[in-house]
């Protein structure tokens, strides 16, 4: 994950990390996933959509390239002076600025901060790259009282050789590089289908275009509590409605039916 940049507390502008452009160089050269980090100082909704814009900028150049998502670094001491409801606001407001623009948001934060400063509830479809700390440091056993985690920092102590400083080290449980090349996020480019010389005449099945309110029947046998939810909970076939369509995701729609009420795939639904 490289810093793009962040705020100055100065003046509050914004500024472009001095290593940004020669980091993501140096990581396409040696043929490593890019995700970006930009560090927010943000103190309400005006000044995160600010710093989205400015994020949407400063990456319109990197087309086919970032293939990770764009993590919301919330974790500074002015804004603990905020509300739950400030924080939570300041977060949506940035996800939702990125993702109109067809980026793959994510939050970076911290446990003091998911209990003390954000209203959880408010942003289950947030992926959370969560920094986390053990001692003595180990990845060996991830934690389980959060379902909210994506991409696990477990150490800011790592070493990694030709680098002579300490280093932040993360696993991440979801291939995100397939989730945002498939979906053409963040600056991916759809292929130019070539027209062919000789038209040819097919016969196609009829594409089933689901909708939200559509009544449709539930197949599977999970649902998730959000769309990028790794551990789903049993459900049974019933008939059911979509509540709510996300654009990308593991699992993309949101139905509710008498023993179903959650994400699911679209393998697992059928429209009566």
């Amino acid at each position: 994950m490289i810093k793009l940049g962040g705020r100055l507390q100065s003046n509050r502008k914004l500024y472009i990390d001095s290593y940004f452009k020669t980091n993501i160089k140096g990581a396409k050269a040696a043929e490593i996933d890019i995700g970006i980090y930009f560090y927010s100082i943000a103190l309400n909704e005006k000044e995160a959509i600010e710093e989205a814009d400015f994020i949407i900028k400063n990456l319109k150049a990197y087309k086919n390239t970032i293939n990770y998502p764009i993590a919301f670094d919330f974790e500074d001491k002015q804004q603990e002076n905020l509300s739950k409801k400030e924080c939570t606001d300041i977060v949506i407001a940035f996800y939702n600025r990125l993702a109109s623009a067809g980026y793959y948001p994510i939050l970076y934060t911290n446990l003091y901060y998911m209990t003390k400063f954000f209203e959880m509830d408010r942003i289950k479809h947030i992926d959370v790259w969560e920094a986390r700390y053990y001692n003595p440091r180990s990845n060996t056993q991830p934690p389980k009282d959060t379902t909210k985690m994506t991409i696990w920092q477990w150490t800011e102590k790592g070493r990694i050789s030709g680098i002579y400083s300490d280093v932040d080290l993360n696993l991440c449980f979801i291939d995100y590089p397939s989730i945002i090349e498939r979906r053409y996020l963040n600056g991916y480019i759809k292929p130019a289908i070539k027209p062919k010389a000789t038209p040819k005449t097919t016969i196609t099945k009829t594409q089933t275009i689901l909708k939200k309110n559509d009544k449709v029947k539930f197949i599977g046998t999970k649902h998730y509590s959000y769309v990028n939810a790794l551990f789903g909970k049993p459900a049974k076939p019933c008939e059911a409605t979509i509540l709510k369509i996300c654009s990308y995701g593991l699992h993309r729609y949101l139905i509710k039916g008498k023993s179903v009420y959650g994400w699911v795939n679209a393998s697992d639904i059928v429209k009566e």
